[in-house]
């Protein structure tokens, strides 16, 4: 697979930034560790995975060369997808574990809103790719 020094680039941010927000989940059970559980890093974890299928995506929609029509559908079944298995995982938690409720919403809306910005910024870097070629 071809990978060009932008997209290269977005890889790094994703892991880096990722990382970089699960280092927090630690400095948590550091500084507050009456706030702290071990099913925070699922947390980092689940979204490192969905940026590299996003990531994924992306490239496989690069080689296909689809049309705009199809690649938005595609973008908004992942979205849909991403947001069903959101859902799932938060209700999970809810019903099965139930330990510091609070600050598992809170560190995942966190995660989320940075994973929507980060988002942005990999289709719009998807964007201009497309508009080059």
């Amino acid at each position: 697979m071809n990978i060009k020094l932008n997209d290269k680039g977005t890889v790094l941010l994703t892991i880096g930034l990722l990382c970089g927000l699960g280092s927090l989940v630690g400095l948590l059970k550091l500084f507050l560790p009456a706030y702290y559980t071990h099913y925070l890093f699922s947390i980092p974890a689940y979204f490192l995975f969905v940026s590299f299928v996003l990531l994924f995506l992306l490239s496989r929609m690069k080689h296909f060369k689809l049309k705009t029509g199809r690649i938005l559908t595609l973008l908004m079944l992942f979205n849909v997808g991403q947001m069903t298995l959101s859902f799932v995982l938060l209700f999970c938690y809810y019903y099965f574990i139930k330990v510091q409720m609070f600050m598992m919403l809170l560190i995942f809306s966190i995660f989320y809103f940075v994973f929507m910005g980060l988002k942005f910024h990999i289709m719009q870097n998807f964007e201009r790719s497309k508009k080059h070629v």
